[in-house]
């Protein structure tokens, strides 16, 4: 859903499309030659754009786009001991307002950072000003977070920007004692169970598992009612042993070492509604972060246990996926 403000101009112009069939004298049999063929044509193809050929005056042509460039860094104390480290496979946005691109709004999409430094130029900007969002900001160590860049950035037609180094400080509080799952806002490293032999498709066999139809049963027949799943942090794999979708279960609470449910360390404000896993999919569109402490004196000497409880149990898709789960320790002196 796109959120326009009153008055608030908007266009998005879709193509060109190019279309390239090949063929060969062998009567393909060699399909490699295809295929190599395929991408040599589309890198070639690349390399013309922007196009010069459309007319429509909402495809802006070369001279009227101008040019940014920058490295992004990530900043990461306590995951990245070598110091500042290229956010290499970050996605970068350019919404008019803060975290818009997760709110359905305005945004332009650009390229990747693909280049193993982290930087690259954002070619043929033809918005005036816009604001440099990176979204979910990656590197060789995942990060959780949003990178905004304060100012607003202004790229004339023609004209070339350079942002110089950003550097990204990735939200935490002290060392990690423990993890579970890879902030890329996807659930896809968790355990995906197999589906019911009646709704089976051959299509998702050995790859897209969650796109089976009724795995929102699947939890409930693994962990029937009193019988929930237990991760024990140090034995349990949480590919194999951490359902990625959480679901038909009795704001989520989490507890510590048992305490009653009027004791929760944390409840959150009802959240979601993006209907992720009645359409099969694995991530929820709409990110939520939680960060809560945990007092001293819940702890205890030995073993410790944190639950996490589904409250709201009224019906089968509302449920939960987690992205990633992480304990950290005190912050140092």
């Amino acid at each position: 859903m796109l959120n326009l403000g009153d008055g608030e101009y908007w266009k998005k112009v879709m193509g060109p499309v190019f279309i390239y069939l090949n063929s060969s004298p062998n009567n393909g049999s060699d399909i490699r030659a295809f295929w190599d063929d395929a991408k040599a044509q589309a890198r070639a193809e690349a390399g013309k754009w922007p196009y010069s050929f459309p007319e429509s005056p909402g495809f802006a042509k070369a001279g009227d786009r101008g040019t940014v460039t920058g490295t992004l860094l990530v900043r990461d104390a306590f995951a990245s001991k070598g110091g500042d480290v290229p956010a290499a496979t970050a996605f970068v946005g350019s919404p008019a307002r803060r975290a818009a691109w997760l709110l359905g709004d305005t945004v332009q999409g650009l390229p990747v950072l693909d280049e193993g430094d982290g930087q690259r130029p954002v070619q043929h900007r033809r918005r005036p000003g816009w604001n440099l969002q990176p979204r979910r900001v990656g590197s060789r160590v995942p990060q959780l977070g949003d990178y905004v860049h304060t100012s607003t950035v202004t790229v004339t037609p023609g004209g070339a920007v350079d942002l110089g180094s950003l550097v990204f400080v990735p939200p935490r509080s002290g060392p990690t004692l423990w993890e579970m799952g890879v902030p890329d806002r996807t659930a896809a490293e968790f355990f995906v169970p197999d589906a019911d032999p009646r709704y089976a498709s051959k299509l998702f066999v050995g790859k897209d598992g969650y796109r089976q139809y009724g795995l929102w049963e699947r939890y409930a027949e693994l962990h029937p009612a009193g019988n929930d799943l237990v991760f024990t942090v140090g034995q349990s794999d949480y590919s194999k042993d951490w359902i990625f979708a959480h679901v038909t279960r009795m704001d989520g609470n989490v507890r510590v070492n048992g305490r009653v449910a009027r004791e929760a360390v944390f409840s959150t404000p009802e959240f979601g509604n993006s209907n992720a896993i009645a359409r099969h999919g694995i991530h929820g569109g709409v990110q939520w972060s939680f960060e809560f402490p945990i007092r001293g004196y819940l702890l205890r000497q030995g073993e410790n246990s944190i639950s996490i409880t589904q409250t709201m149990a009224f019906g089968p898709f509302l449920g939960v996926m987690y992205d990633y789960l992480r304990l950290e320790g005190p912050p140092p002196a």
